[in-house]
């Protein structure tokens, strides 16, 4: 057996996360909740995006919005419902043939809860941006911009904190550069501070309220 069938992507050194073989596993709860959930907000805020465009234009922008609407919602149909991973669409940006050769190749008409969720999660990353490249007046929407920007003013409190306590630990450090064990301890304190930031990662927790959000910063 050749090297490279050893560790193809549908044969891994390890066993693939799928959520179709455990209920339990985060793979499973990702799929069934938590990315559906992504999903349906990116569709809600693209909608109300959609409905409040005005302007020169707007008349054939609101009229694509609500076709790529229910392109996104059809992606989330096919996703909740174990459909296949269909090919993509050519939005020219030139990965398209490889996405698809290598779906072709290693995963030929596998299902959403059969797909490893290192295959199903980028694939349906890069659907959702070939729905909205493929377009003509909604190409550069950010279809996180809306979650993005209420989450950061939500946190704008813990990042003073934080930022205030990284300048304190900076001049504490430098004011003292022979102390390994100063450095050592405020290195430690700014790494966990990093880690720790994945607590309000969007993506880990698509319905997080501000409250919680506040409480997990503190």
């Amino acid at each position: 057996m050749a090297a490279s069938d050893i560790f193809a992507p549908n044969n891994p050194p390890f066993k693939s996360l799928v959520a179709a073989k455990d209920g339990s596993n985060f793979t499973y709860t990702s799929l069934h909740d938590r990315v559906p959930h992504i999903l349906t907000d990116v569709i809600n805020d693209f909608y109300a995006a959609v409905q409040n465009r005005t302007g020169e234009g707007s008349e054939a922008a609101v009229a694509e919005g609500k076709q790529l609407t229910s392109e996104l919602s059809k992606l989330k149909h096919e996703m909740v419902t174990d459909k296949q991973l269909v090919p993509l669409e050519d939005d020219g940006t030139g990965d398209i043939a490889v996405w698809n050769n290598w779906l072709a190749t290693y995963f030929p008409g596998i299902t959403w809860y059969n797909a490893p969720f290192i295959t199903w999660e980028p694939y349906m990353y890069r659907r959702i941006a070939t729905i909205f490249l493929r377009s003509q007046h909604w190409r550069s929407y950010d279809f996180f911009a809306e979650k993005k920007e209420s989450t950061f003013k939500a946190s704008m409190v813990a990042v003073a904190k934080l930022c205030g306590r990284v300048d304190a630990l900076t001049k504490e450090t430098v004011g003292d550069l022979e102390n390994k064990t100063k450095m050592h301890l405020a290195f430690v304190e700014m790494l966990q501070a990093s880690l720790w930031g994945n607590q309000t990662d969007l993506s880990m927790f698509p319905d997080l309220s501000n409250e919680a959000l506040e409480e997990i910063q503190a």
